[in-house]
């Protein structure tokens, strides 16, 4: 995101990824992403609105995202494969 012109927030910003991380990690934690919800339904995801704007800004970008390119590609599996059933 600092690439596209969206640099983080100067100290002393929240830890908000770490905070997002320990509602999702905790045992008892009745949080969870909304696209693994979806997922889990077989229903159909933002895949494409979210990850897949952001696999696009990097790529205009030039800036590696291989974790953003793999989680994009999964979704658009997921997509295929929920369309056609087995």
């Amino acid at each position: 995101m600092t690439a596209a012109g969206y640099p983080p927030a100067p100290p002393p910003a929240p830890d908000t990824a770490g905070i997002i991380r320990g509602l999702f990690s905790q045992a008892d934690s009745t949080f969870g992403p909304s696209m693994l919800i979806d997922m889990e339904d077989g229903r159909p995801t933002e895949g494409e609105h979210t990850i897949g704007d952001m696999a696009g800004y990097a790529a205009r970008a030039n800036v590696s995202a291989p974790f953003l390119s793999a989680a994009l590609c999964n979704l658009q599996v997921y997509e295929i494969n929920r369309h056609n059933p087995r």
